[in-house]
């Protein structure tokens, strides 16, 4: 059996332009699903480091002998919170802020979507923190109730975000 040259030549065509293509997906493809991946672990452990902050401001320090200044205590559905204490947290994402570019051009458009919702979760959560300790620091207002409202927001952003560790 022969085949016409013609043919052959436009067989020869398509899968050299196909096959490199259809290589380049399947590449593009795994390398999205790697990048993925290793985004939902930095995830994982930026949930856990929030959880755990959460809890600690969360606990009820009402009995504990703690040699602190009244103002910094708020009371919140009958526990009294200890929310003036001072420190810092954040949360950094390096994986995603080093890897931006690639995942940007290697996952699709819905699961990039859910990626940065992810990532407003976060930086949602250390901004609002930081608010909760500014209340303290502030000259106006009462520091208490902004402190509460803050509190309220970070619980909020919690449970929304990790829905199975509500506190």
């Amino acid at each position: 059996m022969n085949i016409d040259p013609t043919i052959a030549g436009f067989i020869g065509i398509a899968l050299g332009f196909f096959l490199p293509a259809a290589a380049s997906l399947v590449k593009e493809r795994t390398l999205g699903k790697r990048l993925k991946h290793a985004f939902d672990r930095e995830i994982e452990d930026a949930k856990t480091g929030i959880h755990r902050k959460m809890f600690w401001l969360s606990r009820d320090v009402s009995g504990a002998a703690l040699a602190v200044d009244e103002r910094q205590l708020v009371k919140s559905d009958g526990k009294v919170l200890y929310l003036g204490e001072d420190e810092e947290f954040d949360v950094r994402l390096p994986f995603w802020e080093g890897n931006l570019d690639e995942i940007v051009h290697s996952v699709d458009t819905r699961t990039f979507d859910e990626l940065c919702d992810q990532v407003r979760y976060v930086r949602a959560f250390v901004s609002k923190f930081k608010d909760l300790k500014l209340a303290f620091k502030s000259i106006g207002g009462d520091p208490k109730k902004m402190a509460l409202v803050c509190y309220q927001d970070l619980l909020k952003i919690h449970n929304d975000w990790i829905p199975d560790e509500k506190l």
